[in-house]
């Protein structure tokens, strides 16, 4: 696997959750903290720029790099080498100048079900964690809960970013 190396944006000040985010591309969500203990700002590109009626892809192949319960950005672009198109069309975006969008991890997709799910269609989208090589986990914000499922169903997609907090 390549790795892609983007340079991080630093931000401290920030909107309330659920509240679009100026120049950010998005929504904010809210402050999740990685496993090394940072913490990070999630910004979710809600509404336009969300993906419909997507297999979450290849089925039937474990992909490595693909398992992470934090790392989205990581997860889908191990999706993308392996030829997930939902994966390359969501790292293909630039919105409002920002090309660092991925696929929501679980952690990522739990902190949108607690902090926005109000602003989320009543449906299933996907995260970027590969449960095997035939299932991943998915987001069900109707009830909040996450499960897995067939890769190859056809399920929404929110794309989002992180955003480095300089303390």
């Amino acid at each position: 696997m390549t790795a892609i190396t983007q340079e991080q944006p630093t931000i401290t000040a920030a909107p309330n959750p659920g509240e679009a985010w100026p120049a950010q591309g998005g929504i904010y969500i809210g402050i999740r903290v990685t496993p090394g203990g940072a913490p990070v700002h999630l910004v979710a590109a809600i509404g336009a720029h969300e993906i419909e009626d997507a297999e979450w892809g290849p089925y039937g192949q474990s992909i490595k790099g693909a398992t992470s319960y934090h790392d989205g950005r990581a997860n889908t672009q191990a999706m993308a080498e392996a030829g997930s198109e939902l994966a390359t069309r969501v790292l293909a975006l630039d919105i409002d100048g920002h090309t660092d969008w991925h696929l929501p991890s679980q952690a990522d997709a739990h902190l949108l079900a607690a902090n926005a799910k109000h602003l989320m269609q009543p449906d299933i989208y996907w995260t970027s964690t590969q449960y095997s090589a035939n299932h991943a986990w998915y987001q069900y914000f109707t009830s909040g809960t996450q499960l897995i499922t067939s890769k190859d169903c056809e399920f929404r997609a929110v794309p989002v970013r992180t955003i480095q907090i300089d303390l």
